[in-house]
């Protein structure tokens, strides 16, 4: 019988909390403009960690430089 540690458990469950709520979000945008598909992705991911870590998130994306960044708001 193959045991599962605590690491595993909680990976499984951090990605349970990430992949429903962007899953949901996918079914209603499937003809969605890239950009907004972006956008709309970006603000998933950030939801997901404001539900597993708490406070607010910040959200840049350039598409001149193909750069997205989603990252906690310390200010």
């Amino acid at each position: 019988m193959k045991m599962i540690n605590r690491r595993q458990a909680l990976g499984a469950l951090a990605s349970a909390v990430v992949v429903a709520p962007v899953a949901a979000r996918i079914v209603h945008t499937t003809e969605a403009d890239p950009a907004d598909r972006v956008r709309i992705d970006a603000e998933a991911l950030a939801d997901s960690l404001k539900a597993l870590h708490g406070g607010s998130w910040s959200i840049q994306i350039s598409h001149e430089t193909g750069f997205v960044a989603v990252s906690k708001d310390f200010a």
